[in-house]
């Protein structure tokens, strides 16, 4: 009789011990996981590629209207930005240099734009922040996209550049 009473003791305890490791196995791999994310987001990897038009499929693109949000003259010419995308005037009465969202540049609305200098590139450009795409950065003839790696940081809300010029 005493080793059923036993066997029927041991029964709760051997549960107990086994939902305690399987909870301190959870528990384990969820701080693993938490310690690698905050790893890499402390050490944020970027991109840097050169933006190219994108060859259209077959179709035609359906143009938004024309709702700039932000401006800035860049090497003597006027561009305005938006959701649409980037135009350059090189004269007020001139038609403008467009470039567009989706098709020349990435698919994320430009959101702020100025002029500034990258610390080793020795010349200014034209600064585009995105929503969701990163930086993008125009010398007049190249653009360059600056994107991060992790998804989270590549939501641009502001560029500024230095009283020295450097962004």
């Amino acid at each position: 009789m005493r080793k059923i009473v036993v066997a029927a003791t041991a029964l709760p305890v051997i549960l107990l011990l086994g939902i305690g490791i399987f909870v301190a196995v959870g528990v384990q791999h969820s701080l693993t996981f938490t310690r690698a994310q905050f790893a890499e987001e402390g050490n944020l990897a970027f991109e840097i590629t050169t933006t190219t038009h994108i060859e259209n499929p077959g179709f035609e693109p359906l143009v938004t209207p024309s709702s700039y949000r932000t401006a800035t003259v860049f090497e003597g010419k006027l561009y305005l930005a938006g959701p649409g995308g980037l135009a350059e005037f090189s004269t007020l009465e001139a038609a403008p240099h467009l470039w567009h969202t989706g098709l020349d540049l990435p698919t994320a609305p430009i959101v702020r734009m100025a002029t500034g200098v990258l610390r080793g590139i020795g010349h200014p450009e034209l600064i585009l922040a995105t929503h969701g795409e990163g930086v993008l950065f125009y010398d007049g003839a190249n653009l360059r996209q600056l994107r991060p790696r992790l998804a989270a940081a590549r939501d641009i809300t502001a560029v500024l550049p230095l009283s020295s010029g450097e962004l």
